[in-house]
C-alpha cells in the first residue's frame, strides 16, 4: 500500500504540501517578528562568556548556513540536470525539490538571525539573544536543516532499496 502511494508520488506530494505550508507560514511570522522592536535593555558588558556563547551561536548559524546553500545548489543541479545523479522517478524528483525548499529556509532564517545578532552587538545588549523571537529563529533554522537531511535521507533510503531486475534497471511498471 506505501509502496503504491509512494510509486504513484502521494506522500512525496503530501510532504512537499507540508513543507510549502510550514515553511510560508514560519516566513509570515518571522516577516511580522522581524518589525517587532526589541524589548529595551540598558546597555550591558560584554562578558568573555556571553562574548564565547554568541559566537558559539554565530558559528553554528554560519556551519548551517554554508550546508544549506551548498546542499540547496547540489539538490537544484540535480534537478535541472545539470550534475548527473541517481535516475529521478517523479517521487525522488518532488522530494529533491522539497528538500531543496527546506535547505532554503534554513538559508533564510540563519541570515535573519545572523542579521537579528548584528542589530544585539550594535544596541550593546547581549542579553537580547535570549528573546523568544531569536530562539524561534534559531530553532527554525536547524528545523529546517534537519529537515532537508531528512528528506535526502529518505531518497537515498527509496534508492537503497528500490527493485532492480536482472538487467541493473528497475522493471518496468504495469
Amino acid at each position: 500500500m506505501l509502496d503504491t502511494l509512494y510509486r504513484r508520488a502521494v506522500v512525496p506530494k503530501a510532504i512537499f504540501a507540508v513543507v510549502l505550508v510550514f515553511g510560508g507560514a514560519t516566513v509570515a511570522w518571522a516577516w511580522w517578528a522581524s518589525h517587532q522592536p526589541f524589548a529595551g535593555c540598558a546597555i550591558e558588558d560584554l562578558t568573555e562568556g556571553r562574548r564565547l556563547a554568541l559566537s558559539q551561536f554565530s558559528d553554528t548559524v554560519k556551519q548551517l548556513l554554508t550546508l544549506s546553500t551548498t546542499l540547496a545548489a547540489l539538490g537544484s543541479a540535480l534537478l535541472l540536470g545539470l550534475k548527473q545523479g541517481p535516475k529521478l522517478t517523479e517521487a525522488r524528483r518532488i522530494l529533491i525539490l522539497s528538500s531543496v525548499c527546506c535547505f532554503v529556509l534554513s538559508t533564510y532564517f540563519a541570515l535573519f538571525w545572523l542579521g537579528r545578532l548584528a542589530e544585539i552587538h550594535w544596541l550593546e545588549c547581549p542579553g537580547l539573544v535570549t528573546q523568544p523571537f531569536m530562539k524561534s529563529m534559531f530553532v527554525a533554522n536547524t528545523l529546517f536543516f534537519a529537515l532537508g537531511l531528512g528528506l535526502m535521507g529518505l531518497i537515498v533510503l527509496s534508492a537503497a532499496f528500490e527493485k532492480v531486475g536482472e538487467d541493473g534497471h528497475e522493471p518496468a511498471r504495469k
